[in-house]
């Protein structure tokens, strides 16, 4: 419910950035088809956390891959910009494609550091999406964590456990 422009920005942007998640994901394998991913996006957190059992005042969104579902909220509410939704819904839903290509648990640092990776895309102001670019803001946090090892690499890559892990990790992971 967080409007029909944002809506239509929504479908529009992430069908554009499909087709890379396929080259990324599938390689030449890429035809065929995938099914569509449901978005939900509420108008701010506590709309959120009414409407989704298990998310917390931390969580930006989450893909719920047996219902292949995405949910999150509009970060204006929170007095953070667009952008972050965009980042936000690129990270969760290359989620999906992670599924489709692994079975049992993902190492945190794989699932979370792909989906990580896609948080770099850009939605320019033409409407069109920008993709393969860095996430900048993991540069500074990344530097400092490699500089005085907290988290260390040994500490994300050991880290295998069914579910996301501790934010701090995610620079690293990236």
């Amino acid at each position: 419910n967080v409007g029909w422009e944002v809506a239509n920005d929504v479908s529009l942007a992430m069908e554009q950035l499909h087709p890379f998640y396929r080259r990324v994901f599938l390689g030449k394998r890429g035809s065929g088809s995938t099914s569509r991913c449901t978005i939900c996006i509420y108008r701010d957190l506590d709309e959120f956390l009414d409407h989704e059992p298990g998310a917390d005042e931390e969580t930006l969104g989450f893909y719920q891959p047996g219902e292949n579902r995405i949910a999150t909220y509009d970060p204006r509410s929170e007095g953070e910009g667009i952008g972050c939704l965009w980042e936000t819904l690129f990270h969760e839903a290359s989620h999906q494609f992670t599924d489709m290509v692994t079975t049992g648990i993902v190492p945190a640092w794989i699932n979370e550091g792909t989906a990580a990776y896609f948080e770099g895309a850009h939605l320019q102001p033409s409407g069109r999406v920008a993709a393969n670019r860095i996430p900048h803001f993991y540069l500074t946090d990344l530097k400092s964590a490699l500089g005085d090892g907290d988290p260390s690499v040994r500490e994300v890559v050991e880290y295998f456990e069914d579910g996301s892990y501790d934010a701090s990790f995610y620079p690293v992971g990236w």
